[in-house]
């Protein structure tokens, strides 16, 4: 299955469905399911920002997954930013980078993997070689 990295708190908001788009500085044909990867990083100072506190409320810096298949999602869109930034919530802008010559992954029915499934992450866009595990869990 196809799947991407990103840097904690970004998977766990995917997962909690806050964030409903993911900009990236690269276009991307697939469409289809996609599984959420949260990385070994994460972003630090997000944690001392009352905006993410709320969002992140059962989460600290310590225990939040990592390394970790959280999440399974469909991507249903790739859109450049451009045409799409006016139309966001102030909340979806906060949770992005929505500069010009980006791109905003538009992510719908997001399934949490329970349990999630420990796995090293990789940059871009990479199959999940236990595809046949996350496929059991769905329930599309």
């Amino acid at each position: 299955m196809k799947t991407i990295t990103l840097i904690q708190p970004w998977a766990t908001l995917i997962l909690q469905e806050d964030k409903k788009i993911e900009t990236r500085s690269w276009n991307t044909n697939y469409r289809g399911k996609l599984a959420i990867h949260a990385g070994l990083k994460v972003d630090k100072t997000v944690f001392n920002d009352p905006f993410y506190q709320l969002l992140l409320e059962n989460y600290s810096i310590n225990d939040i997954p990592k390394g970790r298949i959280i999440a399974i999602c469909e991507l249903v869109d790739c859109i450049p930013t451009e045409k799409i930034r006016d139309t966001l919530s102030d909340k979806e802008i906060k949770l992005g980078n929505y500069s010009s010559g980006r791109f905003a992954w538009i992510l719908r029915n997001v399934i949490s993997i329970e349990p999630s499934i420990p796995t090293k992450g990789m940059l871009g866009l990479w199959t999940y070689k236990g595809s046949k595990a996350l496929e059991t869990k769905q329930q599309y």
